[in-house]
């Protein structure tokens, strides 16, 4: 055993755990209580494989690929979710701004493996020493990601605005 001062049996349990190399020093124990995984089941990758070689199609789809969009992440992102768009209506005297979330739930066939993992996740989770991403990598990376050049499919809220700051109309559509 381990000499130790300490009263707190969790902390003694913790460092007995540590040195006989069960757990990191900086071990998170909460996913561990949590059940969270850390790494994706092969049954999710390789459905995010088959969906990266299968273009979705959808009805209902309006085309925004003609807006100037950019996306707001930091330039070493390497999973773009969301991007802007402002465009001047000259014939209203308005302006349009529009907010374009990439919607990969669409893109996820419901019960599949990337679902049930998604849904055990819930978020995709930023450690000090880690990322635990709630979507296979190759997923958020490739078909969901609002990267330059690359046209997706995203939910995008679209406003026309007065010079004036009022709102004249807004909309919620499935985009890309």
């Amino acid at each position: 055993l381990l000499p130790h001062q300490s009263r707190d049996l969790q902390r003694v349990c913790f460092d007995l755990l540590t040195a006989s190399g069960v757990f990191k020093p900086d071990e998170a124990i909460e996913l561990i209580k949590a059940e969270i995984p850390v790494t994706h089941t092969s049954d999710s990758i390789l459905e995010a494989q088959t969906l990266l070689s299968n273009e979705p199609k959808f009805p209902h789809v309006n085309d925004l690929t003609k807006l100037n969009t950019f996306t707001i992440d930091n330039e070493d992102t390497i999973d773009r979710d969301d991007a802007l768009s402002f465009n001047p209506l000259t014939d209203e005297n308005a302006d349009q701004i529009a907010i374009h979330i990439a919607y990969a739930g669409m893109l996820i066939p419901a019960n599949g493996p990337i679902d049930q993992s998604a849904s055990h996740r819930m978020s995709s989770l930023y450690l000090p020493d880690q990322r635990i991403d709630m979507l296979p990598e190759i997923f958020s990376t490739e078909i969901a990601s609002l990267d330059p050049g690359k046209t997706r499919f995203t939910l995008s809220l679209t406003a026309a605005v007065s010079k004036s700051g009022e709102l004249l109309r807004w909309n919620i559509n499935v985009s890309k």
